[in-house]
């Protein structure tokens, strides 16, 4: 059935040059044409993390004052996940008299979460699908519609 539809050539190029496996189907016996899917290298990556922080501090007799910066982005080892963060912080203080004094602090934090949800299901899914399944999350990575032709039949 698959050499018919797809030829010889076809065929072995998927398995010659292209990766592609070929098993007995344990309930047939016939021969099945299949691509090997690394579900977790399909799922997980190299979380990065870039953190940088900025401050300025200074003051005199009658006050002093203290103004902080912070942008921190982190690559999720879930692909597709990400967190970021900004936060700006001021302290004053500053006298007003031998009696009186005034004092104030301000904070700010934007935060942007990318992904998150359902995680535990990823990693469950990724961790106990066999190999042999059609890998979604490749053809979205790669952006490609490459038809997964496994488990096809392939003439002895």
């Amino acid at each position: 059935m698959y050499l018919a539809n797809y030829g010889q050539q076809y065929v072995s190029d998927l398995l010659e040059n292209q990766g592609w496996e070929t098993m007995q189907d344990p309930v047939t016996g016939r021969q099945l044409i299949f691509q090997d899917n690394d579900f977790q290298d399909a799922t997980f990556t190299t979380g990065q993390k870039q953190e940088y922080d900025l401050s300025v501090s200074g003051g005199n007799d009658n006050g002093n004052y203290y103004i902080g910066l912070r942008y921190m982005d982190q690559d999720g080892i879930l692909r597709g996940t990400n967190y970021k963060n900004y936060s700006a912080l001021f302290n004053g203080d500053y006298k007003l008299s031998d009696k009186w004094s005034l004092s104030t602090k301000a904070n700010l934090q934007v935060r942007d979460a990318i992904g998150g949800g359902n995680t535990a299901n990823t990693i469950s899914r990724s961790s106990s699908h066999p190999p042999h399944l059609p890998s979604l999350l490749r053809r979205r990575h790669t952006g490609t519609r490459r038809r997964d032709l496994l488990l096809q039949e392939q003439a002895p």
